[in-house]
């Protein structure tokens, strides 16, 4: 029978294990985010050619590699757990993940995966932990404990996706005067719509950065090409707020009647 310090040394054990692998992934995710903004910065002022493959050597090496070996295996978790759900864009998770800032193609799949991960090791810890009211109590309290913990597990990344997502609409919602002061001055300067949201997210980067980030992916897009019209509706859909949205409107409204 094993001794109740050696029970004490697998417990802290694997609760190590766990909190690192957490730990892990949280950092990853703040690298991601940073990565993003420094990518999105790059192809701004134009910089982005100067690595064409796409291959940052950090992602080779070190924490790089391990970062994108978890990625990968969340991603393949949440691929096999989406079901039916396949069109990214068109989901309501990709549109949540989108309005916190996280913009990854593969982000609904790694996000599935998480929640997958933490249904399995919530409850685990729970079950490795001493807990004399789950150890010793009737089957039916230990179950509902147990059903509790998974509920945590899976029902915890929605709760912290949605306070993620509120802090930064809020950030933004801040910025949305001093961005709608700066397009009228810009316009009455002379400079068309599409200068005047450009030169507006580049003086909004320090005091705004979130609004800063999302007008400077509206100029990427009138770059590349893509239909003004088209370039303000992901606008209004990446933010997913009513302010921005009806401005959204009112700039395609008047852009198509001149």
């Amino acid at each position: 029978m094993d001794s109740p310090d050696t029970n004490a040394v697998l417990y802290i054990s694997v609760l190590a294990f766990v909190a690192c692998f957490l730990a892990v992934l949280g950092v990853a995710g703040v690298m991601d985010i940073a990565r993003g903004r420094r990518d999105l910065r790059a192809r701004v002022i134009g910089t982005a050619g100067d690595n064409p493959g796409g291959v940052r050597p950090e992602d080779q090496t070190g924490l790089g590699y391990f970062r994108e070996l978890i990625v990968s295996l969340l991603r393949k978790v949440g691929e096999a757990n989406q079901g039916s759900e396949k069109n990214a864009q068109g989901s309501a998770i990709a549109q949540r993940l989108m309005s916190a800032g996280y913009r990854r193609e593969a982000g609904p799949a790694i996000f599935a995966g998480v929640k997958v991960l933490l249904l399995v090791v919530v409850p685990l810890v729970v079950f490795l932990l001493p807990i004399p009211a789950l150890d010793e109590g009737p089957l039916a309290q230990s179950l509902f404990g147990y059903l509790m913990a998974a509920g945590v597990g899976l029902y915890g990344p929605e709760l912290w996706l949605h306070q993620v997502s509120s802090k930064r609409k809020t950030r933004i919602i801040n910025g949305f005067p001093d961005a709608l002061d700066l397009l009228v001055v810009c316009i009455e300067a002379g400079l068309g719509l599409d200068a005047a949201i450009f030169r507006t997210g580049v003086e909004l980067a320090i005091a705004h950065p979130d609004l800063c980030e999302e007008l400077h992916l509206v100029s990427l897009e009138l770059r590349a090409g893509l239909p003004r019209s088209q370039a303000l509706t992901n606008l209004g859909w990446r933010a997913d707020i009513p302010e921005v949205k009806s401005l959204v409107a009112l700039l395609i409204q008047t852009d198509r009647f001149g």
